[in-house]
């Protein structure tokens, strides 16, 4: 059921059957894109976006191991607001991350993970989800993502529709066919 509902209102978003890179100009004028814009760039949803994400900081802030969650959102055209936090062990990095849609009530937390260098410091693989670590060590974690986010309305995004390809619509550069649940509602940069 959630998926149809889902479906239906990334078609209001996106439009079917257009592709964002050969068609550009046809796209662009699309009732969905214009609808998207608007929805997470109108002033109404500026002011909606900012006064969110200082909730949002403030209540991650209020527990001592979140304090730290940084926001990595985007100004314009950002369909949600984006947050990381960085835990180091040894050469490992481990990047919790939260996602909360400006389209639905849903969010998404997840972990990345990649080796590291510390002196000097640099990235000698590129980050992957970790499930290991979301149902280990940072499990507890997540659970207070979750209350939290709970706590202000915020469903979390089911796992199953996460790399679900909905096939008839895309955004930006990912091609038709590779476009998820997750890019229409979140991110399109991210490969979970």
């Amino acid at each position: 059921m959630i998926e149809i509902i889902l479906k239906n209102l990334a078609y209001t978003f996106y439009p079917v059957g257009i592709c964002a890179m050969n068609n550009r100009d046809l796209y662009v004028d699309s009732f969905e894109f214009k609808n998207l814009i608007d929805k997470v760039n109108s002033s109404f949803a500026v002011i909606h976006k900012e006064r969110l994400d200082s909730q949002i900081l403030d209540k991650l802030k209020e527990n001592e191991i979140l304090k730290d969650f940084e926001n990595l959102t985007l100004e314009s055209s950002d369909r949600c607001l984006s947050y990381k936090i960085d835990f180091i062990e040894e050469n490992v990095l481990y990047q919790l991350c939260i996602n909360i849609s400006l389209l639905v009530p849903y969010y998404y937390a997840y972990t990345l993970k990649n080796i590291i260098e510390l002196e000097p410091y640099r990235w000698t693989t590129l980050p992957e989800r970790d499930l290991q670590a979301e149902t280990g060590k940072f499990q507890s974690h997540l659970a207070i993502i979750s209350n939290i986010l709970g706590e202000m309305n915020f469903n979390k995004f089911p796992d199953r529709l996460v790399t679900e390809i909905i096939p008839n619509i895309n955004y930006a550069d990912v091609d038709m066919g590779n476009f998820t649940y997750f890019n229409a509602f979140f991110l399109d940069d991210v490969n979970l």
